[in-house]
């Protein structure tokens, strides 16, 4: 197992994901939006900081590269589950060959100006999915973000 879905893995089991038997690589849509998930984007959240539920998800289809359940997440009609599976396809972006019409649609979310609950450590906001992935970088392999200028 590599260490990466080793993290997810064990985060998982530390904020009490229950995913009803299911490995995370069946975290479908369905999934996403219970169990809390879907609710919140961001990374380390809070003063233990851990991941929002559907953090750990998209992570782990980051990892297997789960195109096919990226582009349901993609047309969820939950913005924050949309801005996740965005966030996925423009960091494998840079590694895989994804269609065009599915692009379009990535840059067609990542300029909404919808605002979205979020969180980053201890803060908890609003940002629009705009400013919330503006700074995702197609060779982006893990949750650092690359600094604004």
């Amino acid at each position: 197992m590599s260490i990466m879905k080793y993290t997810i893995l064990l985060l998982s089991l530390m904020i009490g994901l229950n995913m009803n038997g299911q490995g995370l690589g069946d975290f479908k849509l369905s999934t996403a939006l219970s169990d809390g998930g879907g609710k919140t984007y961001g990374s380390y959240c809070g003063i233990a900081g851990q991941h929002p539920p559907t953090r750990i998800a998209v992570e782990e289809l980051i990892a297997d590269e789960d195109l096919e359940t990226l582009e349901e997440w993609l047309n969820s009609p939950n913005l924050v589950v949309q801005t996740y599976a965005a966030e996925a396809f423009i960091r494998l972006s840079g590694r895989l060959d994804i269609s065009s019409e599915l692009l379009i649609l990535v840059e067609t979310i990542r300029s909404k100006e919808e605002n979205i609950p979020t969180c980053r450590g201890c803060i908890y906001d609003k940002l629009t999915i705009k400013e919330c992935l503006a700074g995702i970088d197609p060779e982006q392999q893990d949750l650092k973000r690359k600094t604004r200028k």
